[in-house]
């Protein structure tokens, strides 16, 4: 299986999804920061829940920086709109 880059790669920290993902995946540690500043009494995160949300992060990253042959196919097929 071949995989290519999207044509912005080189500029993937301008991509608002990629700030999404990373914000998410931080959010373990953040939450964990927070209790132990005494900020939220608790305990810390689960490590199955951290676990799943970085999973989670990583994939939406390296699915949004992989180019998707299939929708540049569907968007090329699709007639234009024109004003009339």
């Amino acid at each position: 299986m071949k995989f290519s880059l999207i044509d912005e790669w080189k500029k993937f920290y301008t991509l608002y999804s990629f700030w999404f993902f990373v914000a998410l995946g931080s959010l373990p540690d953040l939450f964990n920061l927070a209790v132990q500043y005494g900020v939220i009494q608790s305990n810390e995160a689960p490590a199955i829940l951290a676990r799943a949300i970085n999973i989670v992060a990583f994939m939406g990253v390296a699915s949004r920086l992989i180019s998707q042959r299939v929708a540049e196919k569907q968007a090329q097929n699709q007639p234009s709109s024109t004003k009339i």
